[in-house]
C-alpha cells in the first residue's frame, strides 16, 4: 500500500466531527452501543466508528437510512428510520445496490464484540445525511438483494446529529 494513502486522513481525527451519532442497541440487543463521528470532507465525507456489546466475532451491516428517528413500530426495533438513503433515484444505477448513498462497507467484531471502522464516502455530501440514522444490521450486506441487500434486523441506531 502507498503510504501516502496511508496518511492521507491522519489529520483529520484532531478536527471537530461535523456529526455524531450516539449508537444504542435494540431491545434483543441492549449491550449494543457506540459513536460515530463524521468529518467534513470537500467531496464527500469520513467516518469513524466504535462499537461495543456487540454478538462476537461477526459481520454486520451497516447503512444510512432515509428516515428521522430510531424509533420502533410495534416490535419492530428501528423500522422508522426508513429505507436506505438513495439520493439518486428509482431507475438509475446509483439507486441501485451498491451504489445507494446510504450503502456503507461492513463492520467486524472482535472476540470480544468490540468493532472499530474508518472509511472514506463519495457518495453522499455531509447535509444529505445529516439527521439520517445509522442503522447496523445483523447480518453483512449482500450488495445484491433489491434495495435491503438482505443485512437483516436492525440491531442499533443513532441520528447522524450535528455537532455544534
Amino acid at each position: 500500500m502507498n503510504n501516502e494513502r496511508v496518511g492521507r486522513f491522519a489529520y483529520i481525527e484532531n478536527e471537530t466531527p461535523a456529526l455524531i451519532a450516539a449508537m444504542r442497541g435494540s431491545a434483543q440487543y441492549p449491550t449494543a452501543e457506540g459513536t460515530a463521528f463524521v468529518y467534513w470532507l470537500p467531496v464527500g465525507f469520513y467516518m469513524v466508528m466504535e462499537l461495543k456489546g456487540l454478538p462476537q466475532s461477526q459481520i454486520f451491516g451497516l447503512h444510512v437510512h432515509d428516515g428521522k428517528v430510531c424509533a420502533p413500530v410495534v416490535g419492530e426495533a428501528f423500522s422508522q428510520a426508513g429505507k436506505h438513503l438513495d439520493n439518486c433515484g428509482e431507475g438509475t444505477w446509483c439507486g441501485q445496490h451498491p451504489y445507494h448513498a446510504g450503502d456503507l462497507p461492513p463492520i467486524f467484531s472482535d472476540a470480544d464484540g468490540n468493532a472499530l471502522m474508518q472509511v472514506f464516502i463519495d457518495r453522499a455530501e455531509l447535509d444529505e445525511i445529516a439527521q439520517k440514522p445509522l442503522v447496523l444490521h445483523r447480518m453483512p450486506d449482500d450488495f445484491t438483494t433489491q434495495p435491503s441487500g438482505a443485512s437483516g434486523i436492525r440491531i442499533a441506531c443513532g441520528v447522524l446529529a450535528q455537532n455544534i
